[in-house]
């Protein structure tokens, strides 16, 4: 085999081989292909709140929570869940954001805040759950 071919040949082979090494993700989520996937929470708010008051308070009067991500979520579909369901969510970069209905957080007690991202290739990942308190 002549050196150009062995080249060639070893050089696909080691392509082959390093495409195998983990999860492949390169669909504009701001994760770089071969990145772990996964979804962290690094921030969130609010954290507490009263029972029955809205809180971060909107032009409308609504309540909003908003969750900051470990990585991007452009190019992906990201929803905030609040008790596990689905909100009317606005992200942008790390930024989650969404609309809390004041029937969610009438009633005292612990409720809990994640991100649930499904990729343009249909991978859903979600995140850990964080525990907003309402008093």
């Amino acid at each position: 085999m002549n050196s150009r071919i062995r080249g060639l040949v070893c050089s696909a082979l080691a392509s082959l081989l390093l495409s195998g090494c983990g999860p492949s993700y390169n669909d504009g989520s701001g994760l770089q292909a071969g990145a772990t996937v996964s979804l962290k929470i690094v921030g969130f708010g609010p954290k507490r709140i009263e029972a029955g008051v809205p809180f971060n308070t909107q032009p409308d009067g609504s309540a909003a929570a908003w969750v900051r991500l470990d990585h991007p979520v452009d190019g992906s579909h990201a929803t905030l869940e609040f008790d596990g369901t689905a909100l009317h969510t606005v992200a942008k970069g790390s930024l989650v954001t969404a609309v809390v209905p004041a029937s969610f957080y009438a009633q005292a007690g612990t409720h809990t805040l994640d991100v649930v991202e499904t990729t343009k290739e249909g991978t859903r990942i979600s995140s850990e759950k964080v525990d907003l308190i309402a008093r």
